[in-house]
């Protein structure tokens, strides 16, 4: 800790010009791996593991897709190829569901998260993942070193047509969705934490004009020609007011 607070104050302190072995030693340290960092969806290439790891990321987010999952029975292989992997680093999944079947459930052609025709079918793949992934030594997935730390439903469940998530249903259906899931994972894991689905920062801003607690253009950068851009006086069109609404 303290030869780390010294580098920084090296660097702080040290002439632009000279700064290039400094800023070599910090990109060459290796940090302790601890559970307090996260990275979200890693690539399909585990083989790349081996860094997220040696950045000190002790939690990796991955999806659960009812769709990749769920046919005539269930294929974690998918899933199993990714948490093994990942638990060999020392590294604990963050399971995100995704309701984005196409035969049991609505509108996975705009979000993912689309709403399921019969939930109790819904909270059996839930409980079914969570039992697979939960380290208590029932029905666990071979070869399982870390248990999942935490589960989440409905990602970025503000928006109609999000494909990172969304929700395309009503906001009753929504908290119903939640319960479900919450309910399911508690069957099978009573210590799991189950977490309410993320909300984009770029959201999050939203909801503070929205409150008057806040007075700047909110601007989300795509790439070096494609931005978007909210003042407060977009927050009084359609899409907007359905986000805050959905979100209060």
């Amino acid at each position: 800790m303290l030869g780390g607070l010294i580098r920084v104050l090296v660097f702080l302190l040290t002439p632009l010009a000279a700064t290039a072995g400094v800023l070599e030693d910090l990109w060459h340290q290796s940090p302790p791996q601890t559970d307090r960092l996260g990275l979200a969806f890693p690539t399909d290439d585990a083989d790349a593991y081996a860094a997220i790891a040696g950045m000190g990321m002790g939690v990796v987010r991955v999806t659960a897709s009812w769709g990749r999952i769920e046919g005539s029975g269930y294929d974690f292989s998918g899933l199993d190829y990714r948490v093994r992997a990942l638990g060999a680093l020392g590294i604990a999944a963050f399971i995100t569901f995704e309701s984005d079947h196409r035969r049991l459930s609505r509108y996975t052609g705009h979000v993912k998260n689309g709403q399921p025709y019969d939930l109790a079918r819904w909270e059996s793949f839930v409980q079914a993942v969570v039992e697979r992934y939960d380290g208590d030594g029932e029905a666990d997935m071979p070869g399982l070193t870390r248990p999942a730390a935490y589960v989440q439903a409905a990602n970025e469940f503000l928006r109609d047509d999000n494909r990172s998530g969304g929700w395309a249903g009503t906001d009753a259906a929504l908290v119903d969705y939640l319960r479900a899931t919450y309910d399911a994972t508690k069957r099978a894991a009573a210590d799991m934490p189950v977490v309410l689905g993320g909300l984009s920062a770029f959201n999050v801003d939203i909801a503070l004009l929205a409150e008057g607690l806040a007075d700047f253009d909110i601007r989300q950068e795509w790439s070096e020609t494609s931005r978007t851009i909210v003042t407060r006086a977009d927050l009084k069109s359609r899409t907007q007011r359905a986000v805050i609404a959905r979100l209060n």
